[in-house]
This record gives C-alpha cells, structure tokens and sequence, in this order.
C-alpha cells in the first residue's frame, strides 16, 4: 500500500515548497472556508 503525503499550504510559498519536497496533495483554507478554523472546539 502506498502512502499519499499531505501538506498545508498557508501561502503560494509553503504551496511551492511543499511540491519540491514531494507531497502529493496539499490543502489551504480562507477566511470563511478553512479546516483548521474551529480545530479548537473540536475534544
């Protein structure tokens, strides 16, 4: 079974990094839209 390397993208800079280094997927978010927005709430 293969692995799939997930990334954060907070910006177009940590996007680039995060391909060179080999991740296969990466995510972001926005003001309204964003996975890690309410991660606080979340026990």
């Amino acid at each position: 079974m293969m692995s799939e390397i997930l990334a954060p993208a907070g910006n177009f800079d940590a996007l680039v990094a995060a391909v060179r280094s080999g991740a296969n997927a990466v995510y972001f978010g926005t003001g309204a839209f964003n996975a890690r927005r309410f991660a606080i709430f979340i026990r």
